[in-house]
């Protein structure tokens, strides 16, 4: 496992079940205990289905100098290494993550001690109180919108008041 794949199990990790947590201390270990591994040599893609070959030794920025002239071509150059990275082996499952994978997790009713419906109320509350300057504000905005509507109402009430007026008294001559 690279460092990288470590890395990115972390980061699976974090927005994932607890369960998971053995794995990725294990992962985490493995990545850095790799000695790190420098290549022997550059292969070069040449474009027409052919490589090119060079040496590390005396040539060790040609990747970033390869990338830098050929921004279009990056992935043709491609590090060779003398033996390749041995495979991470999967640590043996401790009990936790025996249970879980026989779906024990999934029986909340085995666990009364915990209040779910509290906890979703904390949550709740948490949420509120975290967006409360946010709710206020598009309360405010919602609030002077049905303010103009009721506005526009009154103004349309007034406006037909006037117009029946003007009609009668356009309408009817004698009255002038």
């Amino acid at each position: 496992m690279t460092k990288d794949e470590a890395l990115q199990m972390c980061l699976e990790y974090i927005e994932t079940d607890a369960h998971e947590r053995k794995y990725v201390r294990h992962a985490i270990k493995e990545a850095l205990a790799q000695p790190v591994q420098e290549p022997v040599a550059w292969r070069t893609f040449d474009g027409e289905g052919g490589y090119e070959y060079r040496s590390y030794e005396d040539n060790e920025s040609y990747l970033e100098d390869w990338n830098k002239r050929n921004p279009k071509h990056i992935s043709w150059v491609e590090p060779l290494y003398a033996a390749p990275p041995q495979p991470a082996q999967e640590p043996e499952p401790d009990e936790l993550a025996i249970a879980y994978m026989s779906g024990l997790h999934d029986g909340k009713k085995q666990r009364p001690w915990v209040d779910e419906a509290a906890i979703r109320a904390d949550e709740r509350e948490r949420i509120k109180a975290a967006n409360a300057p946010e709710i206020e504000r598009i309360n405010a905005y919602i609030k002077s919108l049905e303010d103009a509507v009721q506005d526009e109402r009154e103004a349309r009430a007034k406006l037909a008041d006037a117009v029946s007026v003007y009609n009668r008294f356009y309408s009817n001559p004698s009255k002038r």
